[in-house]
């Protein structure tokens, strides 16, 4: 993917606009939208359906801008491309799914990139976070992080702003936003730790193997701490809506945020990755009271559990070549790193059944490649 490149993020973004209509597709937004709200990923950049459909149909701009539904029909491109090919085809030149998500990125970013700062406009932050997420699903990590940054600089000067403080729905979407973002972020974070990681065990056991991390490849940070978590509505008991999504959201960003604070201290050491590990499973315990009631057939269930998963191996990879119990009962870092492997192993091929692995963009597949790769390190050069 070649977008130009902007002073703040060194893409080349196509700043003149191709005017791919989504007028066209009007009447069947609704349904996509259905089917695009059930991909887990959207957890990072969430939309409030009903405040969406009520400003698509009123034609009104808090809730949805046009980049935001040409990102959302971009996106739709991949995580239900059977559901495009038909509207790909009828659209002019019958470009294909992949030609057609293309053309509304490009839409978007030239509308988004048309000035010296970045959108303040809710819907337009989103659209910038839609487009990191369009920019992954389809492979393109660099693009993905440098969309993903400016999704996080963009919510969180639009939360310091205040520009949302007379209402109190208002204020809560935006911190949700902001938190979605940040914990985004860090997963992206994570990802490229964890390809370095795996890159420095294989130097170690004698493996010789094509290198995973980007060196070049630079992810958004900020601390929320005393600036978010003080707020009212973070001030709340979650535990008396546990089956609300934006709960158990909520407890996902809470875990990764230690798993992000452990791995990118510089001064990191394995007692803290041991504290870390041991506090995640407390929360991962308490993760089930938050989901009694919610179907575990859900992506973004599946996908928190695989996440939990993922988050170990990041904590505890560095290690697996040390003989120090993580637990009381004597657990080693191999040992809980391969458990979580195996666990993560289940939950894709679960998740692939259930929503057609053919189909699956979705973070799920960096997590089975994270699976598999670590896999092959140990099992190549590793005792168990």
């Amino acid at each position: 993917m070649r977008w130009p490149a902007t002073s703040r993020s060194g893409r080349t973004l196509d700043t003149e606009p191709r005017q791919t209509s989504w007028i066209q597709l009007r009447p069947q937004i609704p349904q996509l939208l259905d089917a695009i709200l059930t991909g887990d990923c959207l957890s990072f950049c969430p939309i409030r359906k009903d405040a969406f459909l009520r400003d698509f149909e009123s034609e009104t701009d808090q809730h949805c801008s046009p980049a935001l539904v040409s990102t959302l029909l971009a996106l739709a491109t991949l995580l239900v491309p059977e559901k495009m090919a038909a509207l790909a085809a009828s659209s002019p030149g019958g470009s294909s799914p992949e030609g057609l998500g293309y053309a509304f990125a490009q839409d978007a970013v030239a509308s988004l990139y048309n000035g010296e700062r970045l959108p303040r406009r809710i819907a337009d932050i989103q659209a910038i976070g839609i487009l990191a997420l369009y920019s992954f699903c389809g492979g393109e990590l660099k693009d993905g992080l440098g969309f993903a940054g400016d999704y996080g600089i963009a919510i969180a000067t639009r939360w310091e702003s205040k520009d949302d403080e007379a209402t109190l729905p208002d204020r809560e979407t935006c911190a949700y936003i902001y938190c979605a973002a940040v914990s985004f972020n860090r997963l992206f974070f994570l990802i490229e730790d964890y390809q370095k990681t795996l890159d420095e065990l294989a130097i170690e056991v004698g493996i010789e193997r094509p290198v995973l991390h980007d060196a070049n490849s630079a992810v958004f940070t900020t601390n929320i701490s005393g600036s978010m978590t003080d707020d009212i509505f973070f001030m709340r008991d979650f535990s008396l809506s546990p089956d609300d999504p934006k709960v158990l959201a909520a407890k996902l960003f809470e875990f990764a945020e230690w798993v992000y604070e452990a791995r990118c201290n510089p001064d990191k050491t394995m007692e803290q990755a041991i504290e870390v590990y041991q506090n995640g499973l407390h929360w991962y315990d308490t993760l089930f009271e938050y989901t009694r009631k919610c179907s575990s057939q859900t992506p973004f269930t599946l996908f928190t559990h695989a996440y939990y998963q993922f988050g170990v191996m990041c904590l505890l990879t560095p290690y697996v070549l040390e003989s120090i119990p993580i637990t009381s009962d004597g657990t080693l870092p191999m040992a809980a790193c391969r458990q979580a492997a195996g666990d993560i192993a289940q939950l894709v091929q679960h998740y692939g059944k259930l929503y057609n692995e053919a189909n699956v963009f979705d973070f799920m597949t960096f997590f089975k490649t994270a699976m598999f790769s670590f896999l092959e390190i140990c099992n190549a050069k590793i005792p168990t």
